[in-house]
This record gives C-alpha cells, structure tokens and sequence, in this order.
C-alpha cells in the first residue's frame, strides 16, 4: 500500500516538475515560444498578392509605341515615303526617269495610292500584315543624302506576341535598301514565326507602248533570283516571299 502510494506521489512530483519547468524556461526567456502551424505556414507564405508579374525574356525594355507619321528619305536617284507605323512605302519617285519623252512629262512614282495600299515593304508574320496589326515606334528622322552617303531608319514594334526591331539602310548611290530584321518573343512561351515581305509597284507608272520597258520587280531569296512581271500582279495583288530569321 505505502509502495503504491509513494509510486502515485513521484509520478506527481514528476508532471509538476515537468509542467512548471516549460513555464518557468517560457517565462525567464530561455526557450521561445512554439509558434502555431497555421501560423508558421503563413509567415513563411509572406503577405497575401499581388504576386509580381513574370520578367520578360532578356528584360526587355518598355515599349511605348508613337503615332505614325510620313519619313522622307532622299537621295540623288530617288525619293522615298515611309510610314513609321510599319514601314511601308507611300511614294518611291524615281528622279532621273520620267513617264515620257516630253519636256514636262511627270517623274515616274513606282509606288501610287493604290499601290500603297497592298503595303509594299510590309513585313508579314505568319500572315498577318504587322503594319495595320502591331504597334511601332521610330528611331530616327527624314533623310536627305548626298552622292556616296548612307542613312539608316531603326523602326521598333510589337505584332503577333513577338518584338521586332526593323533596320532600314539606304545607299545614296543604288536603289538598294537593306533590312535587317531581329525578333523576341514577348513572355515566356515558345513559338515559331513565319516571315514574308510584300513587294508592290504601280504598273500604271509605266503605260503600254510607252519610251521604257515594261516595269519588273525582281528579288533574291535564299540565295535564289526571281522577278514578277505580270500587270495585274505588280498593281493590285503585290508579290511576298518568306523565310527563317
């Protein structure tokens, strides 16, 4: 009787050491205070949203896009009408050819009202004419070049999920101009693009039986050589070619 009634009493001692030891720790500071778990999850979650939103590859900067506006570049064989919103031509005048042989005969306009229409120099991405679709801005301003000068227009937009960047150069001595086109993709999806580049020119410029020869418009893709001289196609329909960028 008296075992068991000891037994009883040091279990007892025992809970009240154990008990009262975690209040005094508590209590004088040596042991912290559990934190609940719903707590804990919580504290570890940080405060509620918003949540960032994802960087764009690359970082790309902000892109703000501007009103589109007429760019004149000039040089002593032709003057050339750009639109800012795309970059497509407006006017192309050649200034050493005329329609005809007569003294006051206008110079010849490759690119008319209805040609401009088709969007010549219009960059395409799969399909869908970045000119009317996209936002654009421009780097750079009217061009007016002497004999053995070269000018350069940075056009930047935003069509079809993608960032393109357009850099226009112009040779005063050639009727050359030379593109190059770079591209990112806008987030964080991949995705491929097709590119293509509309070509147009006023058949009317040139009418049938006149001093020149009927008007072509030829182009190199991919190392390949290929011309478009049919009336209806170089007025209304435009030519296109396509490639990997």
């Amino acid at each position: 009787m008296d075992n068991t009634k000891n037994l009883l009493l040091t279990i007892a001692a025992c809970l009240v050491i154990l008990v009262g030891w975690g209040k005094v720790a508590e209590y004088m500071g040596w042991v912290s205070k559990p934190v609940p778990p719903q707590q804990e999850v919580a504290a570890r979650a940080g405060p509620p949203g918003p949540w960032p939103l994802p960087v764009s590859p690359k970082d790309m900067p902000l892109f703000t896009p501007s009103e589109g506006r007429d760019i004149t570049v000039r040089t002593p064989l032709y003057e050339a009408v750009l639109h800012s919103g795309g970059g497509t031509l407006k006017s192309f005048i050649l200034r050493k050819y005329q329609s005809s042989v007569g003294p006051d005969s206008p110079t010849i306009n490759l690119v008319g009202a209805a040609t401009a229409a088709t969007g010549p120099l219009g960059l395409l991405i799969n399909g869908r004419a970045s000119w009317s679709t996209g936002r654009w801005t421009l780097e750079g301003d009217n061009l007016d070049l002497a004999a053995g000068q070269n000018g350069s227009l940075r056009l930047t937009g935003e069509a079809d999920g993608l960032r393109i960047v357009r850099e226009l150069t112009f040779n005063a001595d050639s009727y050359l101009i030379s593109e190059r086109v770079r591209f990112n993709v806008v987030g964080h999806e991949a995705r491929t693009a097709r590119l293509a580049f509309t070509t147009a020119s006023d058949a009317a410029a040139v009418g049938a039986g006149g001093t020149y020869n009927p008007m072509r418009i030829g182009w190199t893709l991919d190392g390949k050589f290929s011309e478009e001289t049919g009336a209806s196609d170089l007025s209304s329909k435009g030519v296109s070619g396509s490639g990997n960028y």
